[in-house]
């Protein structure tokens, strides 16, 4: 796996921004990356490459009750706009995939990410 090949870092969050409503049906991709991140989150534990707390968050405007309380139930804290932007740190892993905000350019604005899941929208 490539987070494997991540040195130098104890990732010590995952946060999950613009990753869209697990409540829409119309929108599999939403299911795709949660699952993702709960992944990774999974790996980093096994494979004790976090710090003993590793923290997990999600921050997305269209979030319904239920995508919080599910998110909850899977150890996910959900936040409101800018909070999950401002969890980002040098230990962080940050994904968000086709967002309708520029992520990129906040995050590069606040801070350089251990690893940034993203995919290049044209």
């Amino acid at each position: 796996m490539i987070l494997s090949k991540v040195t130098g870092h104890n990732i010590n969050n995952v946060v999950g921004i613009a990753c869209g409503s697990l409540s829409r049906p119309d929108r599999p991709q939403s299911a795709f990356q949660h699952a993702l991140l709960i992944t990774t989150r999974n790996w980093l534990r096994k494979n004790e490459l976090t710090e003993q707390t590793l923290s997990c968050f999600m921050q997305d405007p269209e979030y319904t009750s239920v995508d919080r309380e599910i998110l909850d139930g899977l150890g996910f804290q959900t936040v409101d706009d800018p909070e999950g932007f401002l969890k980002v740190d040098e230990q962080s892993i940050v994904l968000s995939i086709a967002p309708n905000v520029p992520v990129k350019h906040i995050i590069a604005d606040i801070a350089r990410p251990a690893v940034v899941i993203w995919f290049r929208v044209k």
